[in-house]
């Protein structure tokens, strides 16, 4: 079967984050992608690491979001001005946006958030550490009491877009230096609720992605 070829709009970005288990911080430009491979051109001054084979973290940005995933380097050509075009293995969009919307798959974000112990008739006020389309981790104020695992409470935020209640049960809570971290599984989401989480995950993502690109730009 020949391979259909999906060309981007010229924006589109690629970013290598890991060669082979090292950090790495290479951009560039996205040229297509089609059902097994995407193709870029990659500014480095340093190409050793991008050989044919050598193990990659990429993220590639779209409309939909930021994909992320590991990939293999299979094919590795100079081009001018210190240029060169890439190729690595890739699940195709539709794949890789299913594996954006798993609930394990979280990003650092700042919100501030109120959680309300339906039952006690308790109010909370924290800030968001991480969120994902599945749940929310929470810094907990020292001196108010930790609600107990598996309570139903209900968590109100606001993202830049959106407004965003949601009941959540408690996972637990545990201590990461001097924060206390509670953490929520959301429940009884409806499709347009999951879909409003997701876009958030998304959005900063591709905040984080042009921090890197502008602070290796600085470089």
């Amino acid at each position: 079967m020949t391979e259909t070829t999906i060309v981007f709009r010229p924006d589109m970005k690629t970013v290598l984050h890991e060669v082979d288990g090292r950090p790495a911080n290479v951009s560039g430009q996205t040229i297509d992608i089609g059902k097994s491979g995407l193709n870029a051109m990659l500014e480095v001054y340093d190409d050793s690491d991008l050989r044919v084979g050598a193990k990659v973290r990429v993220s590639y940005v779209e409309p939909s979001g930021v994909h992320t995933f590991d990939s293999v380097i299979t094919a590795s050509d100079p081009l001018a001005l210190n240029h060169r075009k890439v190729r690595v293995t890739i699940a195709s969009p539709g794949r890789a946006e299913r594996i954006q919307r798993r609930e394990h798959v979280r990003v650092a974000i700042d919100l501030v958030a109120s959680v309300e112990r339906v039952e006690k008739d308790q109010q909370t006020m924290c800030r968001t550490i991480d969120l994902s389309a599945g749940g929310v981790a929470l810094a907990w104020p020292a001196e108010d009491p930790v609600p107990p695992i598996d309570e139903v409470v209900q968590v109100r935020f606001r993202s830049e877009r959106f407004s965003h209640d949601h009941l959540g049960v408690v996972l637990g809570s545990h201590t990461s230096g001097d924060t206390l971290v509670v953490r929520l599984r959301f429940t009884a989401l409806s499709p347009a609720e999951r879909d409003r989480l997701v876009s958030v995950v998304f959005a900063a993502q591709r905040d984080e992605l042009k921090r890197q690109r502008e602070a290796a730009r600085v470089r």
